[in-house]
């Protein structure tokens, strides 16, 4: 019997066993399995032969001790704005202060003390400026770069380490399921080369990181455990010319540029502040599919809506759009086709993201005006004219009416706030854009 199983020996289950040891008085028995090698026999043919061979049962470079980072650049990211949702889920201050701990014990094992990637200076400062101006946040990051060999080296003390202190590891032994007792974790069932067999633990904690993610989603489904996968970052590579990038290049070590949409918080905020909808008991039909259209409709599926009717004049536009929302959300958006107004009815919010009623259109409506209902919410993201035809038409029929303004304010208030880390004075912003559309009238 153990006191704790942990299945996989990358980043995770080693910080879990490493941490196990440092904060508790009491001795415990540790079992940690892995299906790949000790991180000191993990060697890929491709370094001899040039090619992949497709290694089996697995692959030395994605598993084994220290899972893929083994044979990484070994880059740590030492800032909570690189990587995943964390500083969201446990604030900012607590994902750094776990960052910098972590750090603590890279160093302790053998990390390289240099920092990359501090930056001082009048040529930073205008890299930051042009950023800003082109609508980016460039984004601070220190780097504590390890390197491959060393890397490697590293882990293997780490891996000494928790021997010396007692951990048992399992190489080369995969776990085929858990053991569970009215809904208890008792242990788990390993493959060996001689078979299976049971191993009781008083705990057990799943740490198979990306590489074992579809065989945790089948053991969850098996034994009808709620899961739910996270979201991975996903880089885009641009290649340009080295005129335009050899500034950046030269100061930055590996900067990194991060793009906001900022128009569907700008929409939601003032949709719940000023319309008072709420998201989560609502039906909501969308003229338009494009930018604004997305950013909206997006935004109100994050949210929790009940519905999202979508139509475009452009309907593959339309359609993109119902496809992502379903596929990364939830399935609540319908295609509407252009022209069919029936769904209208079913809805308590209905939208105009099409520009239809600005500019070259002042006048026109994306809707006759036999299908508004009564006590229905519309919205249009236009605000000048303060209120389209689409508005004046809801107005009439007894409708509450929203323009676009607030959407506009609190879009820009989140910039500001994105790119300094301070409270955006909402109502000064308010009043100046009042001014200004003042103004041009």
């Amino acid at each position: 019997m153990y006191d704790l199983i942990i299945v996989g020996a990358g980043p995770a289950g080693i910080f879990t066993a490493l941490e196990l040891l440092r904060r508790s008085c009491n001795p415990h028995k540790i079992l940690l399995v892995e299906k790949g090698k000790p991180v000191e026999k993990r060697h890929c043919p491709k370094d001899k032969t040039g090619v992949c061979v497709n290694c089996k049962p697995t692959c030395a470079i994605t598993t084994g001790f220290s899972g893929a980072g083994a044979f990484s650049d070994g880059k740590l990211s030492l800032s909570y704005q690189v990587g995943g949702e964390l500083p969201d889920l446990i604030g900012e201050d607590f994902a750094q202060e776990l960052i910098d701990y972590t750090d603590k014990i890279y160093l302790e094992f053998g990390a390289d003390p240099k920092v990359e990637g501090v930056y001082e200076g009048p040529d930073i400062k205008d890299i930051r400026k042009r950023a800003i101006q082109a609508g980016l946040q460039l984004v601070d990051c220190p780097i504590r770069h390890l390197g491959t060999e060393k890397a490697q080296q590293l882990y293997l003390n780490i891996q000494n380490y928790l021997a010396d202190a007692g951990v048992e590891m399992l190489f080369n032994t995969e776990c085929e399921n858990i053991i569970l007792e009215d809904s208890v974790c008792k242990g788990v069932r390993l493959r060996e080369k001689d078979g299976t067999r049971d191993v009781l633990a008083k705990q057990v904690v799943i740490a198979t990181g990306r590489r074992g993610a579809d065989w945790l989603e089948k053991l969850c489904a098996e034994h009808n455990i709620a899961h739910k996968p996270g979201t991975v970052d996903i880089g885009v590579r641009v290649e340009c010319r080295n005129e335009v990038m050899e500034k950046i290049n030269q100061v930055l070590y590996e900067g990194k540029l991060i793009g906001y949409n900022t128009d569907g918080v700008g929409f939601y905020t003032s949709l719940v502040e000023e319309g008072k909808i709420n998201v989560e008991e609502s039906t909501f039909f969308c003229f338009g599919a494009g930018g604004a259209g997305r950013a909206m409709c997006s935004v109100l599926a994050y949210h929790g809506a009940k519905k999202i009717y979508i139509t475009d004049f452009y309907e593959p536009c339309a359609e993109s759009l119902v496809m992502d929302i379903n596929e990364n959300f939830a399935p609540v958006a319908e295609l509407v086709h252009h022209g069919d107004y029936a769904k209208i009815a079913e809805c308590n919010v209905v939208m105009n993201a099409s520009g239809i009623g600005m500019g070259s259109t002042i006048g026109q409506t994306p809707m006759p005006v036999e299908h508004i209902q009564p006590g229905q919410f519309y919205f249009d993201a236009c605000y000048n004219p303060d209120k389209t035809q689409f508005l004046l038409n809801a107005e009439e029929k007894g409708c509450q009416v929203l323009n676009g303004l607030g959407m506009s304010l609190y879009q820009g208030a989140a910039q500001i706030e994105l790119w300094t880390g301070e409270k955006a004075p909402v109502e000064a912003m308010r009043k100046e854009l009042m001014d200004i559309l003042a103004e041009s009238k």
